[in-house]
């Protein structure tokens, strides 16, 4: 009896090791939180992976000026993710209706143009990504920066930047499990 109680603890502990280990390797696991809201490691991974292979194939020079700022891609993608979420939270308070719909309008005709094939093309090489998740990592937030930039210059005297800034500086973001810690709305090493 005792020999069939250890084979069943053996392999309750197994499963668990096997299920621990899989949850990491695909990124279900916190790395931040934002005003409450979890970022989980699966949302940094494409933004990471696409900086790498962009400074593998184009070279370091070719990278943008955050990346290159920041030097560790990781850190950078995180850092995009949480001011993501920053802006995430504040489109309610500018017609979160009317954004998504103009940004979904625009990815639309992004989508539909005649060089898609040749977009496809250029991400895997550069990017390493499909298109549709490049429209979900890049085309879009991007997109909801650009409308959102638009409502906040109308509607506030300080600014996009301005406003952006003191958003960063307000939340209350907390970094799990990475050497980074956010501090005076920006992320730096620990």
């Amino acid at each position: 009896m005792a020999w069939i109680l250890n084979k069943k603890a053996f392999v309750i502990l197994g499963v668990g090791v096997i299920f621990c280990f899989s949850a990491i390797a695909l990124g279900f696991f916190p790395v931040a939180r934002v005003d409450g809201k979890f970022i989980w490691y699966r949302e940094i991974m494409p933004l990471t992976r696409a900086a790498k292979a962009m400074q593998e194939t184009v070279g370091s020079e070719m990278v943008s000026p955050l990346l290159q700022s920041m030097q560790d891609p990781r850190r950078a993608a995180l850092h995009e993710i949480i001011v993501r979420s920053l802006i995430e939270r504040s489109l309610d308070e500018f017609g979160r209706a009317d954004i998504e719909a103009r940004v979904e309008k625009e990815v639309q005709n992004i989508a539909s143009g005649d060089g898609r094939t040749s977009i496809e093309r250029t991400l895997k090489k550069y990017y390493n990504m499909n298109y549709k998740e490049f429209e979900r990592t890049m085309i879009i937030p991007s997109m909801t920066e650009v409308v959102l930039r638009e409502r906040v210059e109308a509607k506030t005297s300080s600014g996009y930047s301005a406003w952006i800034e003191g958003r960063a500086k307000s939340a209350d973001v907390k970094v799990f499990f990475l050497p980074y810690v956010w501090r005076d709305g920006r992320l730096e090493n620990k």
